[in-house]
């Protein structure tokens, strides 16, 4: 070496490397700045050659065993990088394909890789889009299952209005054999127990839950007046009775059986069927 910027020792490095023109010009500009690693700079690129070598040679090795997409991996930090659009197969490691890299080899995007430092044969997938990830397989699915949870209760919902509109309906003129057809069912047919608080009846004939602040009447002294005064005509007490035999069934949960008596028909919603 003829360069003055340079030591004897530093020269003596240089030329272990001499069939790399480009690397030795390239330390050269580096020791004439002062630095004083040379030696260990051409050990590590000597060390890089013969991984590289080692890489090179079982790709070669991967060929004559029959491997027919073999991709280069980039080393990035000490660890194995596939090409962008591309995966590494490990059960258990993040961001790869998480498969048993035997499984994945037997699949139309399997491939192999030589890790850069180490030689070893990693599994790669060229094409991940073939294997949705889990996590988010899972969150669609509960996200599936809300909407359809959703879904199914704004059905129960119409349902329930929609019936509660019908026997309204039915409530405002009952005639006598329906009230005496309901009331046999709510009595001759009692299974014995009830959950009836006469909300049910109190909605069906239009009387409010609820008085405005400051009433005379409390809340049920005031449903009480206006059920006396409801009841005052035969057409009233015939409103009332039909009201409350149908509250007794609802707190039998025997309403279905009355509903089908008066011909009810669900709302088309409801038949619905929802994929599972």
């Amino acid at each position: 070496m003829s360069s003055g910027a340079l030591e004897i020792s530093q020269a003596n490095e240089l030329v272990k490397i001499a069939d790399d023109p480009k690397l030795i010009e390239k330390l050269v500009k580096k020791a004439e700045g002062g630095s004083k690693h040379t030696s260990l700079d051409v050990q590590q690129a000597l060390e890089a050659r013969d991984r590289a070598k080692a890489a090179k040679a079982k790709e070669k090795e991967l060929e004559k065993e029959g491997e027919k997409t073999i991709v280069a991996l980039i080393d990035e930090f000490y660890k194995a990088v596939p090409p962008v659009g591309m995966k590494l197969v490990h059960p258990q490691a993040f961001g790869a394909i998480r498969m048993l890299a035997e499984e994945h080899a037997k699949l139309p995007c399997h491939a192999v890789g030589v890790h850069p430092r180490t030689a070893e044969v990693l599994e790669v997938c060229i094409n991940p889009a073939a294997h949705p990830d889990p996590e988010k397989k899972r969150q669609a699915e509960d996200e599936k299952r809300k909407q359809q949870l959703v879904a199914q209760k704004e059905r129960e919902r119409l349902d329930h209005q929609h019936r509660t509109d019908f026997l309204k309906a039915a409530a405002v003129k009952p005639s006598k054999e329906i009230v005496l057809d309901v009331c046999y069912r709510a009595l001759a047919e009692d299974s014995g127990y009830s959950y009836s608080d006469g909300s049910v009846a109190l909605a069906l004939l239009g009387i409010d839950t609820e008085v405005e602040e400051g009433a005379e009447l409390d809340e049920s002294e005031e449903q009480e007046r206006k059920l006396n005064e409801l009841a005052k005509t035969p057409a009233g007490r015939l409103r009332v009775t039909f009201a409350f035999a149908v509250d007794r069934l609802y707190g039998q949960g025997n309403v279905e059986a009355v509903l089908d008596d008066l011909g009810y028909a669900p709302p088309k919603a409801v038949l619905e069927v929802v994929d599972a």
